[in-house]
Order: C-alpha cells, then structure tokens, then sequence
C-alpha cells in the first residue's frame, strides 16, 4: 500500500543541486525533483506511488525521493494524479487557463491586486454588487493600469459645460 503524506512545506534545492525537499507533518524531508517541486502544496495530502531510496557509501543515512505521487483529498479520494513527463503520452496537459491576448501579466497582478483590496475592505460590498457593477469595476481598474503603466494615451474628455465658442468650461 502505497505511503500516504500531508505536505507541511517545501523548500528549492541548496545551490549546485537538482533536488527539492517536501517536509511532511510528520517531520520527514522528501527529496523531489524541482520541476516538480510546485506540484506539492502545503496542507494538501498526497498518495506516494513510487518511491526512491539512495544511501550514500559509509553512511546510515537513507535518503527517499518522491518520483510519482497522487493528489489525495481529505476523505481519501484520488481527485489528480502526477506522472513524471518521461512516462507520459501526448503532450502535457495545460497548468492554467491561457490569458486573453490582450492582457499582460502585469496587468493582471495589477487589477487582481486592488481586488483583493477591495474585497476584504469593509467599507466596500462586493458580494452586493451586481455582476455588471463588478465587470464594470474590474473594466475601469484594466483602464488605470493602462493609461498609467501601460502606455496607452490618456483620451481627453471635454468637461460636460464646456462651450465650445469661447473655448472654456465656464457655464456663463
């Protein structure tokens, strides 16, 4: 049967090296490749299918290496499975959905972090607003990121009072 784990933390391979570590809850250091190293999130348990041993010469120290593993939730059902992409068929499968072509990264970070902000202040209901009003916010804060930092001109409106024979903005 197959050891069962629950992810505490991972951690990048010490310079010079190929490896990754897992540390599990139960205190024990997995070694596992960096490539997939992101696969392991901490808090979630995984199912180690195959697993490697190595003991170096002159020592008693055994050194374990995660090389497939299975995604296990809570109540102990494999919801996603890991296979190293030298066994795998076909092409690898998408991590992520693409982006809109339109739509740098940067831009991206840029909006979902005043989300967030918005989000969790008090002052502002988000759940309340309608799925139009969010749209509608999320519209104008894509239009901030680009007229600040995404080179786009800034369009010039004119004031609604503005009278065009005198060429200002005074009512009168």
């Amino acid at each position: 049967m197959p050891e069962v784990i629950t992810v505490k933390e991972t951690s990048p391979p010490r310079p010079g090296r190929k490896q990754g570590n897992v540390f599990d809850t139960q205190g024990r250091r997995w070694g596992v490749a960096e490539e997939k190293r992101s696969s392991y999130v901490p808090g979630c348990t995984y199912s180690l299918d195959r697993v490697s041993s190595f003991t170096p010469k002159g020592s008693d120290q055994v050194f374990l290496t995660i090389e497939a593993a299975t995604l296990v939730n809570g109540i102990g059902q494999a919801t996603q499975a890991y296979v190293p992409a030298e066994t795998r068929a076909g092409p690898a499968p998408a991590v992520a959905a693409p982006l809109a072509p339109y739509v740098s990264k940067d831009e991206q970070i840029f909006v979902c972090g005043l989300l967030n902000n918005l989000a969790g202040n008090p002052t502002v209901s988000w759940l309340a607003m309608s799925t139009q009003d969010q749209i509608q916010l999320v519209e104008q804060l894509r239009y901030v990121w680009q007229v600040t930092f995404g080179g786009k001109p800034r369009q010039q409106t004119k004031p609604q009072s503005f009278n065009e024979d005198v060429g200002d903005a005074i009512p009168f």
